[in-house]
């Protein structure tokens, strides 16, 4: 915990560690990610960021469920970095879906980040 002026302050990433190591917080955090997929997602394509939060996983949690990092995995959401065949296949497994959706929702991540330029 750090100190900014009076206030004590934690990083959000501290935080949702935190949480994540909760059960019970951990299995309402997994469930508001799920809800976020229709509020925020419904009439998207379906995007790595879709599938990620359909099944609950921060970004945090999925680049630790296949050994990377968590900057990474928002590189590879955010279209800036291509992950490759053997990632694409890790996080296919992660996500519980077959590779082919899998690289058709990084595909889609970066043809949406291409239209925003």
């Amino acid at each position: 915990m750090r100190w900014i002026g009076k206030y004590h302050t934690v990083s959000l990433e501290s935080l949702i560690s935190e949480f994540e190591s909760d059960p019970e917080m951990d299995l309402a955090m997994q469930n508001a990610r799920r809800d976020l997929v229709d509020s925020l997602y419904g009439r998207e394509p379906e995007t790595l960021t879709v599938l990620r939060l359909m099944v609950g996983l921060s970004q945090a949690r999925l680049a630790e469920m296949i050994g990377t990092s968590q900057p990474h995995i928002a590189r590879i959401e955010g279209g800036r970095t291509d992950p490759g065949t053997e990632m694409i296949a890790k996080l296919a497994r992660a996500l519980a879906v077959n590779e082919q959706r899998a690289f058709a929702a990084i595909r889609q991540q970066r043809i949406g980040r291409e239209k925003i330029r």
